[in-house]
């Protein structure tokens, strides 16, 4: 059974409520360009959650890409196009009703005839959504996934879920701010020089947090603020998270220390 790698896993807490949301990045993205299989198990308890089936017959006129998912997850199917995948743009609340689904022939996209059908041949960066069984309620998660216009290959970045059962989750949200629309990572920019990492932010920042690959924070700065220096010599060398509130928006930047 294949097995998705994934090197940044953080647990991420809200920052006004005690929702708790499990971020994963898969490390490098995983991209798929000749017929194949590939699974993920979302909560590592060794049971396939999602396969995805790239079947690739004519790349100009016959790819099949298909998705099977476990006995206990469901997607969120397209009700106007029966068994296809539903997508969402960024900052987009999943809706916790709907065309739910789950099926050992689903339909991300397909090619025939050399005319590519569904909602997903040439999207970049968009998300689907994905809900898990857990104690008679559900979790609710996105992946982000990009399409190639040809359906011949794909690429699949990341994917969160909320740990609470019950409670909605944004597309492409890993920090949950009880904002309608989260923002994205360009409300600020990063620059790392010498042990020290500095922020700029297009607004004035509420709060600051940064965190490790394994969710632990290691620095909280509050306040208002445009500009930030964290003296960060002292941290061992990896990936990190950091998280900002600019008050009207959050967003988030992976950082990675030698």
């Amino acid at each position: 059974m294949g097995k998705s790698l994934l090197v940044l896993a953080a647990v991420l807490l809200s920052w006004n409520s005690n929702a708790q949301i499990s971020y994963m990045d898969i490390v490098p993205d995983y991209f798929q360009s000749t017929s194949g299989e590939k699974e993920f198990d979302f909560n590592n308890d060794m049971i396939s959650d999602l396969k995805f089936s790239l079947i690739i017959l004519d790349p100009n006129a016959d790819v099949w890409f298909n998705l099977a998912t476990g006995d206990s997850i469901e997607v969120l199917t397209d009700p106007s196009q029966s068994n296809f995948l539903q997508q969402f743009d960024m900052g987009v609340s999943i809706p916790l009703s709907g065309s739910w689904k789950s099926s050992e022939n689903l339909a991300v996209a397909y090619l025939t005839s050399g005319s590519p059908e569904g909602v997903w041949p040439g999207s970049l960066n968009k998300f689907f959504a994905f809900r898990m069984r857990k104690n008679g309620g559900y979790q609710y998660g996105w992946m982000q996934m990009s399409v190639h216009s040809k359906v011949n290959n794909y690429t699949l970045k990341d994917f969160a879920y909320q740990l609470t059962t019950g409670v909605a989750i944004h597309a492409g949200e890993f920090t949950n701010t009880g904002l309608a629309e989260p923002t994205s990572d360009n409300i600020f920019s990063t620059l790392y020089a010498d042990g020290n990492l500095k922020l700029s932010f297009e607004s004035e920042c509420l709060e600051t947090i940064m965190l490790d690959a394994r969710g632990i924070e290691y620095k909280r700065v509050t306040g208002n603020y445009s500009e930030l220096n964290l003296d960060v010599s002292d941290l061992p060398g990896g990936m990190y998270v950091v998280c900002v509130n600019t008050g009207s928006g959050y967003g988030f930047r992976k950082i990675v220390i030698p």
